[in-house]
């Protein structure tokens, strides 16, 4: 499966659309580096897809920790280079 049909799937599936939408897993991806962005962040990486970013599982108080460190890079990183849309998104 290529990246256009696995993100048009994922769009359906955040749009609310269970019979044809999938949430898409991208755990284990780098990404293309033009429309999946991967940033490594200390023990994490963080995944952006045309603007969103997926979320990650960790405790409050790691996440806090984590959080101020990272905030503003990754912040700066997607301002100055972001996720861009495959062309095919509604």
């Amino acid at each position: 499966m290529d990246i256009n049909s696995i993100l048009e799937k994922h769009t359906a599936w955040l749009n609310g659309d269970s019979e044809s939408g999938e949430r898409a897993n991208l755990w284990d991806c780098n990404g293309n580096m033009t429309h999946l962005k991967s940033v490594f962040c200390g023990q994490y990486t963080v995944r952006a897809v045309a603007g969103r970013h997926q979320q990650l599982e960790m405790d409050g108080k790691t996440a806090l920790k984590w959080w101020r460190t990272w905030k503003p890079i990754l912040q700066q990183i997607i301002e100055t280079a972001p996720a861009e849309a495959t062309g095919d998104d509604a």
